[in-house]
């Protein structure tokens, strides 16, 4: 079977304090994804995909060339230039996306700064030669073994019935108490120290870059209202000075396009309003009263221009923040700030009037759904 290793090295290393992917670790100047290739070549990977930044490709590739020759077909892809810009790189799913033209053979998805083991990659590249092309593995790992001996961790804690992964939940803040009991913080829990959890190791046949990039849009590239309705409950998350704001959305207002009168678009486009009219799956942000930034999700294909406006929160984790305290009261979703406000109880009202049919929909603290979503102005979101 041929195999190939995917390594994710685009990250910013903004805790580490610089470029972690590049430190020497190894007593004959190895850098961590040296030990992953070493290893993946040891279980029969042939080609080697670094996934990088523009800004130290040709450093990446000065160093993998320098250390192995021609070992290897090795393949980089620099991940800041695949999809819509961003100053911090996104997540797993846009990482594997953006090697799909290089990758024609089954392969191995790795963190570029972790250490998983020569016996983690044999037995990962074993499953995925006699798996089907539509499985998908993940290497999961004890949970007592990925700790610290100090600080805490963030762990994918995974739930998994007959062999199969039923559930994966990003969990914060995991580390030792005093008392030898594993605990975490978002969300707060005791955890046994042979919980499964994932490091990120995957294994996917190429049949993978198909469903994502259908799921990339799908959710949103349907009718608006059924959007608006199925946000309900859904997570807001936004990344500002390193500290995680994450509400549960609580209420919708769906705007239908050009024949909906309050709706941005209803004048036609215009430099403020022009990402309503590209594909599915963007964000929409704009500035009312000179101090809110109001944030929507723009739905339905190209040319059709219309969005869900997410009105208020309800607070699930504030990083310590004022909003942290607030739980069971309702915010006002911004894109960069959270109001606070009374909360008005639950409810769900339609309103119509002039030509214009708009739906509000409302919900109390009940959870539908919890899918998170990345914030980031005319950028496209994950789900």
């Amino acid at each position: 079977m041929d195999l190939a290793l995917v390594v994710m090295a685009a990250g910013l290393g903004s805790r580490f304090g610089g470029n972690k992917q590049l430190v020497e670790v190894g007593p004959t100047g190895e850098v961590f994804f040296d030990f992953a290739i070493a290893d993946a070549v040891g279980a029969g990977a042939t080609h080697v995909v670094l996934i990088v930044r523009r800004e130290f490709e040709p450093t990446v590739r000065d160093h993998i060339e320098a250390r192995y020759g021609d070992a290897f077909r090795l393949s980089t892809v620099c991940q800041d230039e695949f999809g819509p810009q961003r100053s911090k790189p996104w997540g797993t799913a846009h990482a594997v996306l953006a090697v799909a033209e290089v990758v024609r053979e089954p392969f191995i998805v790795v963190n570029a700064d972790d250490y998983y083991g020569e016996k983690s990659y044999g037995r990962l590249a074993e499953s995925l030669s006699i798996a089907s092309p539509d499985t998908a593995l993940l290497t999961a790992f004890r949970l007592g073994n990925t700790l610290p001996i100090e600080g805490t961790v963030s762990r994918g804690v995974c739930k998994v019935t007959g062999g199969r992964l039923t559930s994966l939940v990003e969990t914060h803040g995991i580390g030792r108490a005093d008392d030898g009991r594993i605990l975490s913080t978002d969300p707060e829990g005791e955890h046994a120290d042979d919980t499964p959890v994932s490091m990120n190791m995957w294994g996917f046949a190429p049949t993978i870059f198909h469903h994502l990039r259908r799921c990339w849009s799908e959710f949103y590239d349907r009718h608006t209202l059924v959007v608006a309705r199925q946000l309900i409950g859904m997570h807001l998350v936004h990344v500002v000075d390193r500290v995680r704001l994450v509400g549960r959305i609580v209420e919708t207002e769906a705007y239908l396009g050009p024949k909906d009168l309050a709706a941005h678009s209803a004048r036609g486009m215009t430099p403020r309003n022009a990402v309503m009219f590209g594909p599915p799956g963007y964000a929409y942000v704009y500035l009312i009263y000179g101090i809110w930034n109001c944030f929507n999700v723009v739905t339905r294909e190209k040319g059709s221009p219309q969005a869900v406006l997410v009105r208020a929160l309800e607070p699930v984790h504030g990083g310590g923040t004022e909003q942290q305290r607030l739980a069971g009261e309702r915010v006002e979703a911004h894109a960069a700030i959270l109001v606070v406000r009374p909360p008005p109880g639950a409810r769900a009202y339609a309103s119509s009037g002039m030509s214009t049919q708009r739906a509000t929909y409302a919900s109390g603290v009940n959870t539908i759904a919890t899918v998170s979503v990345a914030i980031c102005a005319t950028r496209r979101l994950t789900a």
